[in-house]
């Protein structure tokens, strides 16, 4: 006969910040390699401004492997790290992200695109 022992999830890898804004940072990472014994929960996002404290975010529920962290200050520099939850509690924290500041993101991709469709529209451009 076996006791099993939980453990807290191991550590989230490959945490990134995807977007970002004036008011927002979005995110993604991958579920760590060992969940402890028991299911993941969920995942405890955590913010550290220039107070230098970790502080709780938001969670997620375990099935997303991304957040959007609202409601930040404009201006302001964010790290980030997440931990995944089971029965246990939160694992260990993924390794942080850089230093984001938040401000407008003025040259996004998705705004180049429309310019690039009225481009391909214009018949003197077409190559044969």
């Amino acid at each position: 006969m076996s006791l099993n022992f939980l453990d807290e999830p191991g550590k989230p890898g490959n945490l990134e910040v995807t977007d970002w804004d004036k008011n927002f940072v979005d995110l993604k990472w991958i579920p760590p390699k060992e969940d402890g014994g028991s299911p993941i929960t969920g995942y405890l996002i955590e913010v550290k401004d220039k107070s230098g404290t970790w502080e709780k975010a938001l969670t997620v529920p375990a099935d997303k492997t991304t957040a959007t962290v609202p409601n930040l200050v404009e201006g302001e520099s964010y790290v980030f790290q997440v931990k995944a939850i089971n029965a246990a509690g939160p694992g260990e924290a993924s390794n942080p992200t850089n230093t984001i500041v938040t401000k407008p993101r003025n040259m996004a991709p998705h705004i180049d695109r429309t310019n690039l469709n009225d481009i391909k529209t214009t018949p003197k451009h077409t190559q044969h």
